[in-house]
């Protein structure tokens, strides 16, 4: 059994992977107030957008308005908090491991992705536009984060690779690599 708890504000997100009826698997976002839960009759609002697949990861914006979600279908949907809408979809070319919210920047949110690549995204832009394309191995990337002090600053991690720093300024160019040699592709 793999238990996710995402945390924000006055909710819980919680995956519980044992069955195709819960959390990730069923391809929808709930979003679940745990003080609310307890009351029998409460039903915990759901995303109207679907994902094709399983729900791999989830991220909040900065400002609670919009919830960022990725998985196996190869898509990134945003979604608006208060109506439930989907706001956008970002098309990727293999799964979605990863996402995180710049912290300085709602519009931008960074993708870890199964083809080796960690893309930025601003959705401002139309989700056919190329995104900037961080950093590329062979091997996938299964974890994406800002560095919410500074965040030019990006950690991931990488199946092959090992955990590193990046910095937005440098594309493709590691700053700091722990337990791999090599940074480079």
């Amino acid at each position: 059994m793999l238990l996710n708890v995402v945390c924000h504000a006055e909710y819980y997100i919680i995956f519980l992977v044992f069955e195709s009826n819960f959390g990730g698997d069923d391809r929808r976002v709930v979003l679940w107030d745990l003080e609310k839960s307890l009351d029998s009759s409460h039903k915990p609002p759901c995303m109207k957008g679907e994902h094709n697949s399983n729900i791999f990861c989830l991220a909040f914006d900065n400002s609670d308005r919009k919830i960022f979600s990725a998985g196996n279908d190869e898509q990134v949907i945003v979604h608006d908090l208060e109506r439930g809408e989907t706001l956008d979809v970002f098309q990727h070319d293999e799964a979605v491991y990863g996402i995180s919210v710049e912290p300085d920047n709602d519009n931008v949110f960074a993708s870890a992705c199964d083809d080796g690549r960690i893309l930025i995204w601003d959705i401002r832009e139309s989700p056919s536009t190329e995104p900037f394309m961080l950093a590329g191995y062979i091997s996938a990337f299964h974890a994406v984060t800002y560095n919410p002090v500074d965040p030019r600053l990006i950690a991931t991690a990488n199946s092959k690779e090992g955990i590193a720093l990046w910095d937005i300024r440098k594309p493709r160019t590691c700053v700091q690599k722990l337990f791999k040699k090599n940074c480079f592709r």
